[in-house]
C-alpha cells in the first residue's frame, strides 16, 4: 500500500485534516490536487472539493469550469455562511440554487442538439441572477453585480442580437461565394439556391428591424429602469466609499456622520436696488429648496473659508445615499437638517468639485470625468455617459457644485458650469463670498441664496472631536477645554469650523494658542513639518514673531521658503484657474522634485491623479486655501517690492481682484505690519484709478475695502 511521504514542517497533516473536516461529505478529491502546492497556490486546496475527476491539471479560477468552481460552493462548509439559503442537494422544498444551477450547466453541456426552449431559457435566467444577487454577499460585490446586469441585457435583447449575428453571418457568406471566380455546374445551382434564401431572409430582417423598432414601449421601460437602478447602486457606492470619512488628525478617520454639527444657515435676501440682505435662518431642506412651496433652479451657498461649505454638502449627499438605501444615521429628528425625506425627490444627486474640473465648461462632461469614469469599465463610459444625459432630461436630479470660486470658465465667457435649460436638474453650488461679486453672474442666475457661517454651537463640535481623541473622563475633558478658550479669548478662532479640529488636538498635545490667525497657521505647518522631517530646532531670532517657539520649522525653513514662493506665484497666476489646483508642471517651475515630495509627505501640498481613458494627469494643490494664502504672505512679507511688481499689474488684469486677497492681506498684517501698508496704500491707488476711469465708486465696494483692511489691522 503506498504510503504518502511526510511533510517535512509537520503541518500537511494539520492542512489535511482541515479539508477533511470543511468537505460536506468528508470525501476530498485527494487525486486532484499537489499538496507540496498547498502553501504556494490555494486552488489546490480548492481542488479538493472539486469532481474526483478532470481537473488535476488546472492551477487558477480561470481554468477552472462552471461544475469545477459550483462544486467547491457546494461541497466546502467554508461557504455556508456566504448565501442567504442553505447549500444542499436536497432538502424539503427541493434542491438549493447552487444545485440547480449545476443540473443546468449539465444538461447544457450534455445536450445533443445545443437547443433550449424557451421557458427552459427564462428559468435558466431566473436561476443564475438568483444566486447572483443573493442579499448575502454577491448583491454588495462590484464583479457580480456586473455579471448580473449582463444577464438581464442579454435576457432582454436576446432575440435582437441572434437574427442580428445571423444575418450579418449569411451576408458574408453570400459576398464569399460572389468572389468565388471557379465552381463546378452543381456548386453554381447550390449557390444560387443559398442566395435565394439569403435575400428571402434579408427580407424577412428587415421586417424584422421594423418589428424591433416598433418593440413594446413597455420592455424598453424595462430596460431603461434597470439601467438607473445600476447606476444608482453604483453611485451610492461610489458616495459611500469616499465621502463617508473624514480625517481627524493623521491615519485618523471617522464617520462624517458622527462628527458632523450642526450648521448655521441663514437666506439672504437680494432687493430690487441689487443690495443684498440677511434674512431669516433656514433649519431644514425643504426650506432650503423650496419658497413658498416653489422649488428653485439655483440655490447657491456662500461662506467664508472653512465655514463648512464642502462638509455641508458632503453630509447632503450622505443623507440622499441613506433615504435611498433605506438607512438612516444617527440624526435626530429634533436636529436641523434631519428632514432628509425631503431629499427623495431627486432620483439622483451628483456630486462635482470644481476645483476637479477647471478645464472643462459642461456638467455632464464634468460628471463623467469625476464619477463615470471612476465606476464604469472604460468600454462602459461612453453608454454610460448618454444614459445620464437621459437621466438628466427625464428625471429630476440634484447637482451639487462644490467650490465655484476655485473654477472659471476656460473661454471666460460664461459665471456658471454650463447645464442645459431644458434640464429638470436644480443645481446647488457652494462658493465663496467673493465670487458672487463676478459680472458674468447675473442676479437672474441666482434663484436662492443662503449664507454659512459655520456650526450653530461650536462647543458641540469640539465635544465631538475630542470624544474621537481621548478614551475616558469626557466631560471633565469639555470643562478644561472650554475655559482654555475662554481664559484665553480664543471662541472667536472656534467660529471656523475648520479651525476646531487643529485647535482641540494642538490642546490635547498640550500646545497652547494666544489668538492670532498667523500663530494657529504656523503651529497647524510646524505640526505637519514633523511627518516629513522629525528633526527639531528653536529659533534665536525668528524672521516673524508667530514663528517664535516653533521646533520643526526652523529645520525646514529652506523647504517653507520654495513652498511659499510657490504659493504666491500659484495665487496670482493671471490664469486664475491655475491658482488653486495647479498641474504638476506648474509647481514644478518654482520648486524641486524632492521639495515637491517633501511637501507631500508632510500634507502640506497634496497631489491627485485624474484618471482618463487615455492618460493619468496630476494635478496638486495646498490642503487647504487658507494655508497656501498664508504662505503666500510669509513670501510678500519677505519681499515687500512683490507688491508693485507683481500684485499692483495683477490687479490692472482683474478688476476687483483685490477681495481674492483678502486673507493674504489680513495675514501680512500679523507678518509684517510695514508691507501690510503698502499692500494698503497699493490697493487705494487702483481704486482710485478705477474710479477716474469710470467716474463713479460703488459704495458696496469701498465697505467691502474698508473692511477686510480693518480685519487686517485686528490681526496685527
Amino acid at each position: 500500500m503506498h504510503q504518502p511521504k511526510p511533510c517535512p514542517n509537520s503541518i500537511c497533516d494539520d492542512i489535511r485534516d482541515e479539508i477533511i473536516k470543511k468537505h460536506r461529505y468528508k470525501r476530498p478529491s485527494w487525486k486532484n490536487t499537489s499538496a507540496e502546492q498547498w502553501t504556494s497556490n490555494h486552488w489546490e486546496l480548492a481542488k479538493c472539493f472539486m469532481p474526483p475527476d478532470g481537473y488535476a491539471g488546472v492551477s487558477n479560477i480561470q481554468g477552472t469550469d462552471f461544475n469545477g468552481v459550483i462544486s467547491v460552493m457546494m461541497n466546502c462548509s467554508h461557504f455556508d455562511g456566504t448565501m442567504s439559503f442553505i447549500i444542499a442537494s436536497q432538502q424539503p422544498s427541493g434542491p438549493c440554487l447552487l444545485t440547480k444551477a449545476r443540473e443546468i450547466s449539465n444538461s447544457i453541456r450534455h445536450s445533443p442538439t445545443c437547443k433550449v426552449q424557451a421557458t427552459d431559457l427564462n428559468e435558466i435566467f431566473k436561476t443564475m441572477l438568483a444566486i447572483l444577487e443573493d442579499s448575502r454577499v454577491l448583491a454588495h460585490d462590484t464583479d457580480a453585480q456586473d455579471a448580473a446586469s449582463k444577464l438581464k441585457q442579454l435576457q432582454n435583447e436576446s432575440t435582437d442580437i441572434s437574427l442580428t449575428d445571423v444575418y450579418q453571418l449569411l451576408k458574408e457568406s453570400q459576398e464569399a461565394s460572389e468572389q468565388a471566380c471557379q465552381v463546378s455546374a452543381e456548386a453554381k445551382v447550390e449557390i444560387k439556391t443559398l442566395m435565394d434564401k439569403i435575400r428571402e431572409l434579408e427580407n424577412k430582417f428587415d421586417n424584422s428591424q421594423t418589428c424591433v423598432k416598433n418593440v413594446n414601449p413597455e420592455m424598453e421601460d424595462t430596460i431603461y429602469a434597470q439601467k438607473v437602478l445600476e447606476l444608482r447602486r453604483r453611485l451610492i457606492k461610489h458616495y459611500t466609499d469616499n465621502t463617508q470619512y473624514v480625517s481627524v488628525m493623521q491615519n485618523h478617520d471617522i464617520s462624517l456622520m458622527e462628527i458632523y454639527a450642526t450648521p448655521a444657515i441663514h437666506r439672504v435676501d437680494t432687493k430690487k436696488d441689487g443690495k443684498r440682505k440677511k434674512s431669516e435662518p433656514v433649519f431644514t431642506y425643504k426650506g432650503m429648496f423650496y419658497i413658498e412651496h416653489e422649488s428653485k433652479q439655483r440655490i447657491f451657498i456662500q461662506g467664508e473659508p472653512g465655514k463648512g461649505k464642502s462638509t455641508f454638502a458632503s453630509k447632503l449627499v450622505l443623507d440622499w445615499c441613506n433615504e435611498c438605501i433605506s438607512a438612516r444615521g444617527p440624526t435626530e429628528k429634533d436636529t436641523d437638517f434631519s428632514d432628509t425625506e425631503t431629499l427623495k425627490v431627486f432620483k439622483f444627486v451628483f456630486y462635482i468639485a470644481l476645483r476637479d474640473s477647471r478645464n472643462q465648461r459642461k456638467v455632464t462632461d464634468m460628471i463623467k470625468k469625476q464619477i463615470i469614469e471612476k465606476i464604469y469599465f472604460d468600454k462602459d463610459v461612453d453608454s454610460a455617459h448618454i444614459l445620464l444625459q437621459t437621466i438628466l432630461e427625464k428625471e429630476k436630479c440634484l447637482v451639487v457644485q462644490d467650490g465655484l470660486d476655485e473654477w472659471s470658465d476656460p473661454e471666460k465667457e460664461a459665471g456658471l458650469p454650463l447645464l442645459a435649460a431644458s434640464l429638470q436638474s436644480i443645481v446647488l453650488i457652494t462658493t465663496r463670498p467673493w465670487k458672487m461679486s463676478d459680472d458674468r453672474l447675473k442676479n437672474s442666475q441666482v434663484d436662492c441664496l443662503l449664507e454659512i457661517e459655520g456650526v450653530k454651537d461650536s462647543f458641540v463640535l469640539c465635544r465631538k472631536v475630542l470624544d474621537c481623541l481621548i478614551s475616558d473622563d469626557l466631560d471633565r475633558k469639555v470643562v478644561q477645554f472650554t475655559r482654555y478658550i475662554h481664559d484665553n479669548g480664543l471662541a472667536g478662532l472656534l467660529a471656523t469650523p475648520m479651525l476646531i479640529t487643529p485647535i482641540v488636538c494642538l490642546w490635547v498635545d498640550n500646545t497652547y494658542l494666544t489668538g492670532s490667525s498667523c500663530q494657529i497657521y504656523t503651529i497647524i505647518i510646524d505640526g505637519m513639518l514633523k511627518k516629513a522631517n522629525t528633526q527639531t530646532e528653536y529659533f534665536q531670532d525668528p524672521p516673524f514673531q508667530c514663528f517664535n517657539n516653533t521646533k520643526h520649522i526652523k529645520p525646514n525653513l529652506k523647504q517653507i521658503e520654495s513652498l511659499s514662493k510657490a504659493a504666491f506665484y500659484l495665487l496670482l497666476n493671471i490664469e486664475r484657474e491655475n491658482a488653486l489646483v495647479f498641474s504638476e508642471a506648474d509647481i514644478l517651475k518654482h520648486i524641486s522634485i524632492e521639495e515637491k515630495m517633501f511637501a507631500i509627505t508632510s500634507g502640506i501640498l497634496s497631489e491627485r491623479t485624474v484618471s482618463t481613458l487615455s492618460y493619468r494627469p496630476s494635478t496638486c494643490s495646498f490642503f487647504h486655501t487658507n494655508v497656501q494664502e498664508f504662505l503666500a504672505a510669509i513670501h510678500i512679507a519677505s519681499n515687500e517690492k512683490l507688491i508693485y511688481d507683481v500684485i499692483v499689474p495683477y490687479f490692472d488684469c482683474h478688476q476687483n481682484a483685490w477681495f481674492e486677497i483678502s486673507h493674504v492681506f489680513k495675514f501680512l498684517c500679523g507678518l509684517n505690519i510695514n508691507a501690510a501698508n503698502i499692500l494698503s496704500r497699493a490697493i487705494d491707488e487702483c481704486q482710485q484709478q478705477l474710479y477716474d476711469r469710470q467716474h463713479s465708486i460703488c459704495m458696496k465696494t469701498v465697505c467691502q475695502i474698508q473692511d477686510f483692511v480693518t480685519s487686517g489691522f485686528v490681526e496685527h
